[in-house]
Formats: structure tokens, C-alpha cells, sequence
């Protein structure tokens, strides 16, 4: 715990982290594989949706149907190609 009583941040776990993010912040994830990339997207795009922010997410035409259906496998079920 630091000064105020909090935990640091780094000890939040990703999905923490993302609910605490504010309007209008911005995700920038490094990752090596895809399931690495929609580990991190699929919960960005989801508590986006969820709070019903605007979420944009650029993915290239072969990943479409990956991200489609961990979005849909995560309960998100309006997904539009």
C-alpha cells in the first residue's frame, strides 16, 4: 500500500485497471501473439461497451473474425462487421 492507503496500480489486476481507466483514455498494449492482443482488446472493448463509451479499435481484414467471436465468446452479443 502506498501513502494513502491504495494499492499500487501495478498490482491491479488488467481488468481493474481498465475499469478504473477514465472517459477518453487510451489503451496501448505491446504484445508477440494474437491471443496476447485480444487478451488485452477484448476487455478494453467490453467495459467500454458496457459503460457506452465509444470504442475504436483498428484491426487488420484476417483478424475480424478472431476478435468478432472472443468479443461475442465474452457476452458481447451486438457485434457488426
Amino acid at each position: 500500500m502506498d501513502a494513502s492507503g491504495e494499492e499500487p496500480f501495478w498490482l491491479e489486476s488488467f481488468e481493474e485497471q481498465l475499469a478504473n481507466l477514465p472517459a477518453g483514455a487510451h489503451l496501448c498494449q505491446f504484445y508477440e501473439t494474437s491471443g496476447e492482443q485480444l487478451r488485452a482488446v477484448v476487455p478494453f472493448c467490453r467495459e467500454g461497451i458496457q459503460r457506452r463509451q465509444q470504442c475504436v479499435y483498428f484491426v487488420p481484414p484476417s483478424g475480424v473474425p478472431d476478435l468478432l467471436r472472443s468479443l461475442r465468446a465474452s457476452g458481447i452479443r451486438n457485434t457488426k462487421r
